[in-house]
């Protein structure tokens, strides 16, 4: 039964987002981060490396060695939530909306019904 469950639901969503119970403020610094924010700064990985003949990689990797430190914060989120609260001052228009004057009610049709009802007289009387 819980197999069929698992089919259907997927993975729960902690099995997929944590990492061996690492807790949510010390999250692994991804490969990316660490060669574009923090210029491959990794005090635990060895200087050298070598060649491994029977697993044809070389050793240590990068990711045999994660960062354990808060992720790289600068301040997209609070500034993002900031913009998200602002108080809707109206509508948004187009330069093309805003530049064309809206004619006046009185050149409006001035019809109730979608579909033309003809008027009494022409009316069959059945």
């Amino acid at each position: 039964m819980c197999l069929l469950c698992l089919t259907f639901q997927g993975i729960p969503y902690k099995h997929l987002i944590t990492h061996h119970q690492e807790p949510s403020h010390r999250y692994l610094i991804s490969s990316y981060d660490d060669h574009y924010n923090r210029r491959n700064y990794n005090p635990a990985l060895p200087t050298l490396r070598t060649w491994s003949r029977q697993k044809l990689l070389w050793l240590p990797e990068k990711v045999d060695f994660p960062l354990l430190a808060p992720p790289t914060n600068y301040g997209l989120y609070e500034r993002l939530k900031q913009q998200w609260m602002l108080p809707k001052t109206g509508w948004r228009e187009s330069v093309y909306t805003s530049s064309y004057p809206r004619p006046p009610l009185s050149a409006m049709s001035r019809r109730e019904h979608a579909i033309p009802v003809p008027p009494p007289r022409l009316k069959p009387h059945f």
